[in-house]
């Protein structure tokens, strides 16, 4: 056998056996959040931890990492080459971390959910602070030990997504503020009256069940390549292309609840089942929340998706919208809520949301500001960006879930994803044939989920621009509170 066919089969060995690990974690997510005991969480948290571990050992052994360094990327196999190209990164990066560092993290991370949730429970994020303060130390010495050049938040960034800056976001936020600000008082101050109180109608367990089992079958997901379960929250977990699972809290629920987490695991979905990767790590997350924006925030509010099936769905949540129009109901769905949960806030308001948490965490990591008195911070900023009232940690700090798992970084990559979403539902909206689903289906399989495709996870990641996302703002929201 010649030395480089070694190098491939040393190569394959690699990928196999990290494929079986990120596997391994993905189902252990996946129990967790559906049918996981609460007994088992230390189990869970601490087999997490070991998977962690080894997966650094495998990226950071001396001849793994040598393999990586010295492997002629134009002689690998095709087929292997991105997944070759992200490991040399990967490589890299976890060669900057030390092994106890790492496991570490995952170790609290796999604790913290359900002390977050106790915290939310008793409506105090200082229930939750101790363990907060670990997870910004632990941030702070990833940073140190990873570098920077000026500011220690551009090296959490860069975990988040690669050449990402401080620079660039100060820049788009900026503009965020100095255009989409102008837009969202025009709204506010609007003496038009949308009626939206039928979305607060609930919606029976089983005929919600019955429409997120509908929905995503509609919008493309193959159920024969996937499964639909009950979870404590909606999630897809990617196992690989022919094993996407996508989880709901099959409860009753609020109308205006079903169609947001229906739109957005679908977008997760399909990318999943459409983009194949030897490693799901290959895909940058804000390409995955791109796509779950595109489908919730984008096509799931369009009129030209509700003009094709608004019918259907008035049958369906009859008597509920039997005296609705289509135009109350298209109005209703874009009514702008002027809310301080950003989980609840249209699209035209999450980027402000965004910006006030990239300006808290930027301080924190750089020890700017003390964590005791963040829950008074984040009021302040709230009424400085959203111009709203925090009255308490629900509607406060503890609504970040990032937090919870002290997952800093965030808030650049989310408006990064806005931005590529806004982006591809204008090239749709001008380029496809019509509304209906095989149409939208096959624009994205040509340009999204096809790797040479203008909107590739490649593609997106070098996009800059705000102007796609700021007009179809300007487009939807202005005529929609006009008298």
């Amino acid at each position: 056998m010649t030395a480089t066919k070694m190098e491939h089969q040393q190569l394959l060995n690699l990928v196999s056996e990290l494929m079986t690990l990120e596997h391994s974690a993905s189902l252990l997510k996946w129990d967790h959040y559906t049918h996981g005991s609460k007994k088992g969480l230390h189990t869970r948290a601490n087999v997490m931890g070991q998977l962690a571990e080894r997966t650094h050992t495998l990226m950071t052994n001396k001849t793994n990492a040598t393999l990586l360094q010295e492997v002629v990327i134009e002689e690998v196999p095709e087929a292997m080459r991105p997944t070759v190209l992200y490991l040399q990164k990967e490589s890299t990066r976890l060669n900057k971390i030390p092994r106890k560092l790492y496991t570490s993290y995952e170790k609290m991370a796999a604790k913290a959910p359900a002390l977050w949730q106790e915290a939310r429970q008793k409506n105090d994020f200082s229930h939750f602070r101790p363990l907060f303060d670990r997870f910004v130390i632990w941030q702070m010495d990833l940073a140190d030990e990873l570098g920077y050049t000026s500011n220690r938040y551009d090296a959490i960034l860069g975990l988040r997504q690669e050449g990402l800056t401080t620079a660039q976001l100060d820049q788009w936020f900026g503009r965020i503020k100095k255009e989409l600000t102008p837009i969202v008082q025009y709204a506010k101050s609007s003496d038009k009256k949308i009626k939206t109180g039928f979305l607060y109608e609930d919606v029976d367990a089983s005929t919600h069940q019955s429409i997120l089992h509908n929905g995503l079958e509609q919008l493309g997901f193959d159920f024969e390549a996937g499964r639909m379960d009950t979870g404590h929250t909606s999630m897809t977990v990617a196992i690989q292309p022919d094993d996407v699972r996508v989880a709901f809290p099959f409860a009753a629920s609020e109308l205006r609840n079903v169609f947001p987490k229906m739109f957005s695991e679908a977008g997760e979905a399909s990318f999943s089942q459409n983009y194949e990767t030897l490693l799901q790590g290959e895909t940058d997350p804000s390409t995955k929340l791109a796509h779950r924006l595109l489908f919730e925030k984008f096509i799931g509010k369009s009129d030209g998706f509700w003009q094709l099936n608004y019918a259907d769905i008035q049958k369906r949540l009859s008597p509920t919208l039997d005296h609705v129009s289509y135009e109350q109901f298209y109005e209703a769905i874009n009514a702008v809520d002027f809310t301080i949960v950003k989980s609840e806030a249209s699209e035209v308001m999450q980027p402000l949301h965004l910006l006030m948490r990239y300006e808290i965490e930027k301080a924190v990591i750089n020890g700017e500001v003390a964590t005791k008195e963040l829950q008074n911070i984040w009021a302040e900023k709230s009424g400085e960006h959203l111009s709203l009232l925090t009255p308490h940690d629900l509607g406060g700090i503890l609504q970040e879930d990032n937090f919870a798992t002290g997952s800093f970084g965030a808030p650049g990559f989310e408006l990064l994803s806005y931005m590529n979403a806004a982006s591809m539902y204008q090239k749709l909206s001008q380029e496809t044939k019509s509304w209906q689903n095989e149409d939208v289906k096959s624009w994205l399989q040509n340009n999204a989920y096809n790797v040479d495709g203008p909107f590739s996870p490649q593609a997106l990641c070098k996009q800059d621009d705000l102007s796609a996302y700021l007009k179809v703002m300007e487009e939807r929201f202005v005529p929609l509170y006009q008298n």
